[in-house]
């Protein structure tokens, strides 16, 4: 194998476009730790921009119809950001429309290094990044598409397209995959004399030991030198045996009585309040939370559910006009794949876990990478309590694994927490699949003072409110609306 990384039209007019998914600061990230690697692995990078004359007379006619004025020579907008430059001994190819191989220039370098495959990270999926996948694969090429370093600001139409290239035309793999692909990296060596491996998946109850899967290291907010984990990518197999797995246990769960479900959830409430030094711990050591916070969440974790197995007892029947009894019985969706965030690991998962076993579902689970052993501890918690085996079967993984979960046939609803950016492109593939979706995906949550209010004291609680784990919570005040009268006295003490 002889590869080369084609890097298209990341630009800055291009990566200012609204709702680019994902986010441009999270893109740049993505690929300039592709192209590191490359680097490293002494790989022929190739550089593809769009650009046109000053006067506008090349640009793509619909451009020209819109008015549209980018990648313009000379300006600003045509260069990449600093992490993405050239460098000296890296080549770089203009175009005019859509594919990379509409420069003939690109063609004749490739085969001048015999290259066989092609690395592909840019702008945007629909467009640019399928033209150039389909134009290599016909020109003989094997295509790999890194799929955390593409972005697209049209997520449905990103998703089709995603669905069509790969597996005919193109590899999707993330860039620990290709990268693992290429060569083994050098691991820094961390300060800790035990590294902890995670498995790599729980399924029916089992810890799935990793064989040979792409691992990510994590390391401690606290004191970066020291990786407190290691942690297993899964690969399809693990996610559809997970699936197989909840699918065959549901359907013994959704016949377990209402009352037997409450009764394990409320066991598992006593189970995690009984963990919640060590969960406490294990937040502040994954994700940096203030071990008082820390304790916060677990209490409020043990309230999730016993909340939730107290409306399981409770909606039998309900009264409506005063007179008329009426009887209501919830039937379950069947396997519900969930995907959590890292800043609440505990809460957020219970509060998904817990309704989506109180109502005869099963779960394929997918936490955040960031606190493996956090969620590694909430289901040795469940079992604990004496949940079945395989009514909850977690896997590791980054976005290509949440997406074959998504993908699964024997998945029935989705529910993630997450950014609003890479929320659209979960709706896109749900909808794509007819699949029920429900999304959280973080506020630009406002707090209103009016004039009668104790200034002093609200102040300080929004503060509070604004700023605690330093904003990296979904309900964090982000915007103040304050009675004119008492502006000036409120600014000074929330100062």
């Amino acid at each position: 194998m002889k590869p080369a990384l084609l890097l298209i039209d990341l630009q800055s007019d291009f990566l200012q476009r609204k709702e680019l998914v994902p986010r441009s600061d999270i893109l740049i990230v993505q690929v300039e730790s592709l192209l590191k690697g490359c680097r490293y692995f002494r790989v022929p990078v190739f550089h593809v921009w769009t650009k046109v004359r000053q006067d506008g007379t090349d640009r793509m006619p619909h451009w020209k119809r819109n008015n549209t004025w980018i990648c313009v020579e000379e300006t600003p907008g045509v260069l990449p950001p600093p992490p993405l430059h050239p460098q000296n001994d890296e080549s770089l190819f203009t175009k005019q429309y859509f594919s990379a191989f509409g420069n003939p220039g690109l063609k004749k370098a490739l085969g001048e290094k015999e290259i066989d495959t092609v690395i592909i990270a840019g702008v945007f999926m629909h467009g640019c990044v399928r033209s150039t996948a389909l134009d290599a694969y016909e020109g003989g090429y094997e295509v790999w598409i890194a799929d955390d370093a593409v972005g697209s600001n049209e997520p449905d139409h990103a998703e089709i397209t995603r669905a069509y290239l790969d597996g005919r035309a193109a590899k999707f793999m993330d860039t620990h995959h290709i990268l693992s692909q290429l060569g083994d990296v050098e691991r820094p060596k961390p300060n800790a004399s035990i590294i902890k491996v995670c498995p790599v998946a729980n399924i029916g109850g089992k810890w799935m030991k990793a064989n040979g899967h792409t691992r990510i290291d994590r390391r401690n907010p606290s004191r970066w030198s020291d990786i407190i984990a290691s942690v297993p990518l899964a690969t399809d197999a693990e996610v559809n045996e997970a699936c197989q797995q909840a699918t065959e246990t549901q359907r013994v769960w959704r016949n377990v009585s209402a009352d037997h479900r409450a009764s394990i959830l409320n066991t598992w409430a006593d189970a995690l309040v009984e963990r919640e030094e060590e969960l406490a711990k294990l937040l502040a050591q994954e994700i940096g939370k203030p071990i008082a916070d820390g304790y916060d969440e677990v209490r409020r974790a043990e309230s999730l559910i016993r909340a939730t197995a107290g409306l399981l007892l409770n909606n039998q029947a309900h009264i409506i006009d005063n007179k008329v009894p009426v009887h209501v019985r919830y039937r379950p969706q069947g396997v519900i794949g969930l995907i959590t965030p890292w800043n609440n690991p505990i809460a957020i998962s219970v509060g998904k876990i817990g309704p989506a076993l109180a109502y005869g579902n099963t779960v394929v689970w997918k936490p955040a990478v960031q606190a493996p052993q956090t969620a590694m501890a909430v289901i040795e918690s469940l079992y604990q309590a004496g949940g079945n085996p395989g009514i909850v079967n977690l896997v590791f993984g980054e976005g290509i694994t949440a997406r074959r979960i998504i993908e699964n046939p024997l998945v029935n609803a989705v529910s993630f927490t997450g950014s609003w950016e890479v929320g659209k492109s979960v709706a896109a593939l749900c909808t794509r699949f007819g699949k029920p979706f429900q999304g959280e995906l973080g506020g630009n949550n406002a707090a209103i003072v009016l004039r009668d209010c104790n200034i002093r004291e609200e102040a300080h609680g929004m503060a509070l409110s604004a700023f605690s784990f330093a904003g990296q919570r979904c309900t964090a005040i982000q915007r103040f609306i304050v009675e004119q009268p008492i502006l000036n006295e409120f600014k000074e003490e929330f100062v």
